[in-house]
């Protein structure tokens, strides 16, 4: 066996059966806490708007065209579930201005944690042709099935974080967008701000 087929069989035999059970867990722990889980969310939006309105009123910050959360693939490979939650005026990622807050989210990563720790004894079984470099890969690229579970509750909370007074004071561009995803990658658009 190969290098590669030895991947293969790891993820046929070992990845796939114990990240299941690890979501069906995550499943459970988010459908019993989802109300803490939701407050806790728009703390972190509550923060990041203050954070915004603090700058604005210095004159350091413009008008909000984006309020993005993003996975942070190296608190992840850390054994951390940090998310970078950034606010940025109309150029985006060109805005020279930082305003950078973090949003907690270790509820879910901690059972992708626990499911790495798991197959480590498994990846013995390979006599050394699953280093730890492909362990951080495969950690990585499960990670998105996990942040399923946080994309989810923004969606789901975010209806109410818009009504937050915190929310409500900062200066926006019309469209301001609320976004999901990963640090400075691919994100979804999980609320609109509608012209007035």
């Amino acid at each position: 066996m190969n290098k590669e087929e030895a991947i293969q069989h790891f993820m046929d035999v070992f990845v796939a059966t114990k990240k299941a059970s690890k979501l069906l867990e995550l499943e459970k722990y988010y459908r019993t806490h989802q109300e803490e889980l939701g407050i806790g969310f728009l703390n972190s939006f509550r923060g990041i708007c203050q954070l915004i309105r603090r700058q604005q009123e210095e004159e350091q910050k413009g008008k909000i065209a984006y309020i993005t959360y993003s996975m942070l693939r190296s608190e992840l490979l850390a054994n951390r579930g940090v998310c970078i939650i950034q606010a940025f005026d109309h150029r985006w990622y060109l805005d020279k201005e930082k305003c950078v807050s973090h949003y907690d989210a270790s509820w879910a990563f901690q059972f992708l944690h626990e499911l790495m720790r798991e197959l480590e004894p498994e990846r013995k079984r390979y006599a050394g042709l699953i280093h730890a470099a492909d362990m951080d890969q495969i950690k990585l690229a499960e990670a998105v099935h996990f942040f399923r579970y946080v994309s989810s509750l923004a969606f789901h909370a975010v209806s109410q974080a818009i009504e937050l007074d915190e929310y409500i004071a900062i200066e926006k561009h019309d469209g301001l967008e609320v976004r999901i995803g990963e640090y400075f990658d691919i994100s979804e658009m999980i609320y609109k701000e509608q012209s007035a």
